[in-house]
């Protein structure tokens, strides 16, 4: 089966089609390269958070289909709930995008693309990740998104590890939370972070909402925050 591959440009007439009514237009951040005991949390929350929003909800992600990622969990929760799926990604990602029904709409670069999921989306959800979800992150709350922040307790990695972001999740709690452990404030990364939410805590108290995955009640939790008219 061949791609069918389109320029960015081309995405937003697209989306519009395919979401139609859909008023939760949620994009899906984590790992595209899945650490240990990743796959079956994020995999069973998507697939519960798909149901209990089933004809409200559409999903953007990226076609990405490494196994355990973020990406191919999205796909296939999408398809079991029946709900509009969008795929983008940026040309240097296309090497490990499979071959899906839907096209696939490419940006030039990783920034590009993620400036274009919060663009195409009304709402976030970080499933964990690396620098990536974080970037998600940074463009969705640009934008007054929602974003629902889900910690799993089964993936043992630090917030910030080797000079980076290792568990996005973990690190923007921590970081809200104004828990520094492990997150070195010399860095610079980390302190731009710091300084950028501290500038903005007043208006993402409303925007935000951190869910354990463990908790009988996160996915009811997350749905009710993303449904439309929430407070």
């Amino acid at each position: 089966m061949t791609r069918d591959v389109r320029p960015g440009t081309e995405a937003a007439a697209y989306f519009a089609e395919l979401m139609k009514d859909r008023p939760i237009r949620l994009a899906v951040a984590g790992y595209s390269r899945a650490p240990e005991s990743y796959e079956q949390g994020s995999r069973n929350f998507l697939h519960g958070l798909a149901r209990s929003l089933q004809g409200l909800v559409g999903f953007i992600t990226s076609p990405t289909d490494t196994p355990g990622s973020i990406d191919r969990s999205t796909v296939q929760a999408a398809g079991r709930a029946g709900a509009p799926l969008a795929l983008i990604t940026a040309v240097d990602y296309l090497g490990e995008a499979g071959t899906p029904q839907q096209p696939i709409f490419v940006y030039p670069t990783p920034e590009d693309y993620s400036r274009a999921t919060a663009e195409h989306s009304n709402a976030l959800l970080v499933l964990g990740g690396r620098t990536a979800s974080i970037d998600d992150f940074l463009h969705a709350i640009e934008r007054h998104h929602r974003v629902v922040i889900v910690i799993d307790a089964a993936v043992a990695k630090p917030p910030w590890e080797g000079g980076r972001v290792e568990d996005a999740s973990r690190y923007l709690k921590q970081m809200w939370e104004r828990n520094y452990d492990a997150i070195p404030l010399d860095d610079v990364y980390n302190a731009r972070m710091l300084g950028l939410l501290e500038s903005r805590r007043e208006k993402l108290g409303s925007l935000l909402r951190i869910v354990e995955a463990s908790d009988p009640g996160a996915v009811s939790e997350a749905a009710e925050f993303l449904r439309p008219g929430a407070p």
